[in-house]
């Protein structure tokens, strides 16, 4: 077995280019972020190995190196077997996996929920004044805005929120009462949203445009003042909790 450390203190060169293949603990799964434009990595579930995730790739690079393994290994010529890297003996057998691309392991589960932008459509009804006032309890702020309050504010005041954060780097935050920070406060009714002081006509009821929609459960449409609708669904929103907030920081942190 290899260590990070010596994985790290292994010089480059020395290393024959070949497919590797690396095993780490799943909740460092986030780490890898940056490698998810490369759909020559692979991820893997070996069940006899539990919390724990194997990688594959096509190519062993510095990059690859930097990261937080736990083992790390290279292929014999054969293909099957697996070899410490600055080694020269296998050690283990390839296992047999069904694998996943990185992308499509981390999105939604390991990283912070995004927005679904592929569901904006158009809608039959336009935006209008509202007569009647309502408080707002949605939020739209960066990413970055967000991260930075939920890091350092109180369990109480996080907990009755939640938030969804597109790869763009926008968040919509939910619940009340909001944070006092700057950004587009939009009131939600029934699952419908709009910009605060605005309301749609015709004034159809929220339970009759949610069915129009095909809104479910806590899934959530913002009209847009362009005649435009966004569908947010409900398992895209999750906790707000500073932890939450440090993932999506390591996140972006990772992808720029």
């Amino acid at each position: 077995m290899v260590s990070n450390q010596s994985v790290n203190k292994t010089p480059f060169y020395l290393a024959e280019v070949r497919p590797w293949m690396a095993l780490l603990g799943e909740h460092r799964l986030v780490a890898t972020a940056g490698l998810r434009k490369d759909s020559a990595v692979k991820v893997g579930r070996d069940a006899n190995l539990p919390n724990c995730l194997w990688l594959r790739g096509s190519e062993i690079n510095p990059r690859v190196l930097a990261l937080p393994f736990d083992e790390f290994y290279q292929f014999d010529e054969s293909g099957e077997k697996l070899i410490p890297l600055g080694s020269s003996l296998p050690v283990r057998s390839v296992p047999e996996l069904e694998w996943k691309t990185l992308s499509d392991t981390l999105v939604p589960e390991k990283l912070p929920s995004k927005l679904p932008v592929s569901t904006i459509r158009e809608v039959p009804i336009i935006r209008v004044r509202a007569s009647e006032v309502f408080s707002a309890n949605l939020l739209q702020v960066s990413a970055g805005q967000w991260c930075d309050f939920a890091s350092a504010a109180a369990d109480i005041r996080l907990k009755p929120l939640s938030f969804a954060t597109s790869i763009e780097g926008d968040v919509i935050v939910r619940g009340s009462p909001l944070p006092s920070m700057s950004g587009a406060r939009l009131v939600e009714i029934n699952g419908i949203a709009t910009e605060l002081g605005y309301t749609w006509s015709p004034a159809i009821s929220t339970d009759i445009l949610r069915k129009y929609l095909g809104l479910a459960g806590k899934d959530l449409a913002i009209l847009l003042s362009s005649g435009l609708w966004e569908k947010i669904e409900a398992a895209n929103f999750i906790s707000a909790t500073r932890s939450a907030a440090r993932q999506t920081k390591e996140l972006f942190t990772a992808l720029n």
